[in-house]
């Protein structure tokens, strides 16, 4: 695929690869960047473009390893009960899949693939500079910018470090780019505070020295390069030992890691009860909610989890069993025809696979494939290894290519089928911003385009229902094709609520209430709904449990609070000084409630989303921009809040996570 190219190409084609790491890294991929329609449209046009120029160049004996891949995805989202997460991918996946033929056909050969590995350490230099910066004016606990979150920026990092070790062989300049990229790189990389990216680096480096010391053809550079790793390994257990996040994750008592131990079982559960199939590409973010069990003082209320926190866990979660095996057949297929070996004895591509390995090893914990930045920059390191693969037999001119009727005619086809969705993106982003400018005909004309353009999307209908277009029926479909997001059930419960639907109104609560166990408004409205039922007081003692504000509600009906805390007060797993502590408040409520002269003053205590961008819905669930909304709205007597100074049991570490049932209802341990 080199050829002979024009001067200009020629000049400018090894810079591209770095060109599209850089703008995918600061704002095409980003966690925040990429929920945007601007941005998700204009990263998905420069893969097509790279996808338009490859596919008919590729031959077509090597086109089976894609074709294999994107079935397995295909197989997973057919066979989905989510399988709007998955569409999209689809339709985008084929140009991932060439893209790093596309890298390779751009550095070319000889000085032009030297130009397009400067560039890459360049753009290192640049983002590992701006993360710097970043970290320093807005105070952060760890540098995340322009990346959004630690660890996708710890990740990005440790990709393109070992290409800094190339610069030796580029001369003064090569030399002092890549000191200046790599010191850069290693302090953005401490300032992430990243255990995966050190542990991504490590395994780079300690694979790097193997290498070396099998390179090196005499004894007592072997010695050397030996010392060199016994030295790194001695540095990085002494770092590790004096590190209190360190010690704190062997001891157990690490929330970060016991919130993850949570999102992994979950997966398992999920996993076992579709083995096969799958639950369908993307779905985690809407089903793993039905699998969780969140833990008090662990897992927050009302959270959103996007993804399980262990990569190939979550592979198998979404591909199963059958396309787990298509995807790792299609792999050993791809391996076949490249020499590895005598490929990797080239400076060029042993410094992309260190880049791959650190890649994929710190990515191990997690990856948001949202976030495009990292696949993007996994492709062209993938682009480096290929044009510096040693050629194989019968793989010349001769070899029979797509062609460019076919290849564009895929590519057009791809690009027809994926931008309904990508203007109903567009549309719901000026929507977002026709609601904040308070031109509400404008967000509701915008929405209904955006639902009419992708009705698979569960965001834009429920929006709709949320500014008052839509009715109980309506929010409860939406919900459902959602599957497994609390916040569009208590949304459907509260659209049923409102006509007075008890039995629709139920449902939706209830389903809520499994999905968030630790949340206080669904149980409340169930309690009000239900108040004389033989569950009443459980149910309504899971409120106060997770919301105590609620003793100054102003619906309780009467003798509902006093058999709630009574209740409550006999449950096992949940601290008896909390307990205590909530039948004092009560006391002290009822009291003024019945003390003469005391009049209602009515606070809101409003249910909303999308508050702050690290606990969007829309964000996490959806990938699409934060847009606050309010669901719910529960009225409180302002005089009796004072009297309430307990925070919810639901977020303290005290209270054991199985007195809270799917009914949900409260259990006391001692009575199982």
């Amino acid at each position: 695929m080199q050829g002979r190219r024009p001067n200009l190409i020629a000049s400018t084609a090894p810079l591209l690869p770095a060109g599209a790491v850089l703008v995918f890294a600061v704002e095409l991929g980003t966690f925040y960047g990429a929920a945007g329609g601007v941005q998700a449209l204009a990263g998905h046009c420069v893969l097509w473009i790279a996808l338009a120029w490859t596919l008919p160049r590729l031959p077509r004996d090597a086109v089976g390893p894609g074709v294999l891949a994107w079935g397995a995805v295909a197989i997973s989202v057919a066979f989905s009960p989510v399988p709007r997460t998955g569409v999209s991918a689809l339709a985008v996946l084929p140009a991932f899949l060439a893209a790093p033929a596309a890298a390779a056909w751009a550095f070319g050969e000889g000085r032009a693939r030297r130009r397009g590995v400067l560039a890459l350490m360049a753009a290192l230099a640049l983002v590992a500079g701006g993360a710097l910066v970043a970290w320093r004016v807005y105070g952060t606990p760890g540098a995340s910018l322009p990346l959004g979150h630690h660890n996708l920026l710890a990740s990005w990092l440790v990709g393109l470090l070992p290409v800094t070790l190339l610069g030796r062989r580029y001369g003064r300049v090569g030399l002092g780019l890549a000191a200046v990229a790599g010191a850069l790189g290693l302090l953005a990389l401490v300032a992430t505070g990243s255990l995966a990216g050190f542990v991504g680096l490590a395994s780079a480096l300690v694979a790097w020295v193997f290498l070396e010391s099998l390179a090196q053809p005499t004894s007592p550079s072997r010695r050397r390069v030996l010392a060199l790793t016994a030295l790194v390994a001695a540095t990085a257990a002494a770092v590790a030992s004096s590190s209190v996040r360190v010690q704190s994750v062997l001891a157990g008592g690490d929330l970060s890691v016991r919130a993850r131990v949570g999102y992994v079982e979950a997966a398992w559960r999920g996993w076992l009860e579709r083995p096969l199939p799958g639950w369908g590409a993307g779905s985690t973010r809407w089903t793993l909610a039905e699998h969780l069990e969140p833990t008090p003082g662990v897992h927050p209320p009302g959270e959103v989890v996007a993804d399980a926190h262990l990569l190939p866990l979550q592979v198998f979660y979404e591909l199963g069993a059958v396309g787990l095996t298509l995807l790792l057949a299609a792999a050993w297929w791809w391996l076949r025809q490249l020499p590895i070996r005598a490929t990797l004895g080239r400076p060029e591509a042993r410094a992309a696979a260190l880049g791959l390995l650190a890649l994929g090893v710190s990515s191990l914990g997690g990856l948001d494939l949202g976030v495009t930045a990292l696949p993007v920059l996994a492709a062209v390191l993938l682009g480096l290894v290929a044009s510096s693969a040693v050629p194989v037999e019968g793989a010349g001119p001769g070899r029979r290519r797509l062609g460019w009727p076919l290849g564009l005619g895929v590519t057009l086809l791809l690009i027809a089928w994926q931008t309904p969705r990508d203007v109903a993106h567009l549309a719901y982003d000026r929507a977002r911003s026709a609601d904040v400018a308070g031109d509400a005909a404008a967000a509701l004309r915008h929405l209904e385009t955006a639902r009419r353009l992708d009705p698979g999307q569960a965001l834009y209908a429920a929006r709709l229902g949320w500014l008052g277009e839509g009715g109980a029926a309506d929010a409860a479909a939406t919900a459902e094709a959602a599957r497994g997001v609390a916040a569009l059930w208590r949304g459907a419960g509260e659209e049923a609520r409102r006509p007075g639907d008890v039995d629709a109104s139920t449902r939706a609560y209830r389903r809520a209430c499994a999905l968030d166990p630790l949340g206080a408004v669904a149980p409340f409205r169930l309690a009000v709904l239900a108040p004389h039922g033989p569950a009443a007081a459980s149910v309504a003692g899971r409120a106060l449990v997770a919301e105590p504000r609620l003793l100054a509600a102003v619906d309780w009906p009467p003798g509902l609070i006093e058999g709630a805390v009574r209740f409550v007060l006999d449950i096992d797993g949940i601290d008896p000084g909390w307990r205590v502590a909530l039948d004092s408040a009560a006391a002290s409520t009822a009291e003024l409630r019945e003390s003469p002269g005391f009049g209602s003053s009515p606070a809101k205590l409003g249910l909303r989303i999308d508050r702050v961008d690290s606990e969007s819905v829309s964000l996490f669930a959806f990938r699409r921009r934060p847009w606050p909304a309010l669901l719910a709205t529960l009225e409180l007597e302002r005089g009796l809040l004072p009297e309430i100074d307990l925070p919810p049991a639901s977020t303290l570490d005290l209270t054991d996570r199985r007195v809270f049932t799917d009914q949900c209802r409260l259990r006391s341990l001692a009575r199982r």
